[in-house]
């Protein structure tokens, strides 16, 4: 086999693995409404739910990529549950979760955390660049925009969700920023808890007043899209991307 032949492979394997996210409820299919859209820009979701399907290389590597992270953080979790043995199981084979008020409106959990007290815990991964890992443990994860998919899972999980956690894992840590390469230098305070800059996880504390809300807004971006009349942009980005509709 030359490298060629192996490369064709590769493409056509990727392929079929965006096919699969597809049916596993990932929001790349035109008319959906992905919930890990929901805390951005209207008009952003609006375009989104009026594309079509790209399997440019772009979008096959970022599937790709964020499958690896998603896999290899449940691999992590369920091997610290059995090094801890903690009495608690993490269930990755999960079905998407859609809204009762509009199937267009769902989203995917990357694991389900049964704990010792019978609670459900959402989880829900997320793979970012060292410096925004950094942003997250200096100013939390509310004013990053993440909470907002976690709080639609836990409205529209059926049983409904006790708790969530989002997992960050940094993509990209500097040499200089492990412990063990900086432990003899006087002064040095590592980024992470636990001298462990890599990782952190925080629990979603669920607001339902701000996820009415959240419902409220999916109603207008989904009557929006029937109606073909585009909503306004919110962010201030939407002005400046070029995009063919």
């Amino acid at each position: 086999m030359k490298a060629k032949e192996l490369n064709t492979y590769v493409q056509a394997w990727l392929r079929n693995e965006t096919r699969q996210r597809q049916q596993r409820g990932y929001p790349l299919v035109s008319g959906v409404l992905g919930m890990s859209q929901i805390g951005g820009c209207e008009l952003a979701a609006y375009r989104s739910m009026s594309k079509t399907v790209d399997e440019g290389d772009a979008i096959l590597y970022y599937g790709l990529a964020g499958r690896m992270v998603e896999d290899t953080m449940m691999t992590l979790i369920h091997g610290a549950l059995g090094y801890r043995q903690a009495d608690s199981v993490l269930v990755t084979s999960t079905p998407p979760i859609v809204a009762e008020f509009d199937q267009r409106f769902m989203g995917h959990a990357d694991g389900i955390l049964l704990d010792a007290e019978g609670r459900r815990i959402v989880v829900d991964v997320k793979s970012v660049g060292y410096d925004k890992l950094l942003k997250i443990r200096r100013d939390g994860i509310y004013k990053m925009g993440y909470a907002e998919q976690l709080w639609m899972y836990q409205r529209h999980m059926r049983p409904q969700a006790d708790g969530a956690m989002l997992v960050f894992l940094a993509r990209d840590v500097p040499w200089t920023e492990w412990p063990e390469n900086n432990s003899m230098t006087p002064g040095y305070v590592p980024s992470g808890p636990d001298g462990h800059p890599a990782i952190h996880i925080a629990d979603v504390q669920y607001r339902a007043a701000e996820a009415e809300a959240l419902d409220d807004k999916a109603c207008r971006i989904l009557a929006a899209y029937d109606q073909g009349v585009p909503p306004a942009c919110t962010c201030g980005w939407c002005e400046r991307i070029e995009l063919d509709f």
